[in-house]
């Protein structure tokens, strides 16, 4: 995982054009997600984030998440609503061009998964852990159109055997970046 962590990390930067002069202070986006879980090899269509990154400089910005990604599956006739809700923060690394930013993060922080069917639920929240990548292609000079893409491992509880356990998701995004400050 490492090591297409770090591949994902040099094409992205690789494929930027120069710096630009000009930083915004404030970036906040908002869009769709698409999730999948490999445990329990299932897609998660409808979902959703927002991110507010504040930029300390051309290259380095502090980052906020929160995001949704809903499911509703038949289980023996009922419908089982699974659902997973995450707030995460961290560093975002950026390489500004003329007409686009490329950036990789990493964040960290809870996930929240549940479980609803026949009125009962079971919610459970753990940490998680997200490397990711994008590319912001500028529409305006307050605004840009977002793509990226994201790994995400949530640490469970320990098994039977004394292991820790964990899920592994998937996840894409696209939506839209509002540019504020100088």
């Amino acid at each position: 995982m490492r090591v297409r962590l770090m591949a994902m990390l040099l094409v992205v930067l690789a494929c930027a054009p120069a710096m630009a002069q000009d930083t915004p202070r404030v970036e906040v986006g908002v869009g769709y997600a698409y999730m999948r879980d490999k445990e329990l090899d299932e897609s998660f269509p409808l979902g959703w984030y927002a991110d507010i990154a504040g930029n300390l400089n051309h290259w380095l910005g502090l980052v906020g998440e929160v995001g949704g990604s809903y499911k509703t599956v038949d289980f023996l006739g009922d419908d089982l609503k699974l659902s997973v809700h995450t707030f995460l923060g961290g560093l975002r690394l950026a390489r500004r061009g003329d007409g686009s930013t490329a950036y990789v993060q990493l964040l960290a922080g809870g996930a929240q998964s549940k479980a609803d069917i026949l009125g009962q639920s079971d919610k459970q929240t753990d940490l998680a852990l997200q490397p990711g990548v994008g590319l912001d292609l500028r529409m305006s000079d307050g605004m840009a159109l977002r793509i990226g893409g994201d790994f995400r491992r949530i640490y469970g509880d320990k098994d039977i055997d004394g292991n820790r356990t964990h899920t592994d998701e998937w996840r894409a995004t696209a939506g839209l970046v509002f540019r504020v400050g100088r």
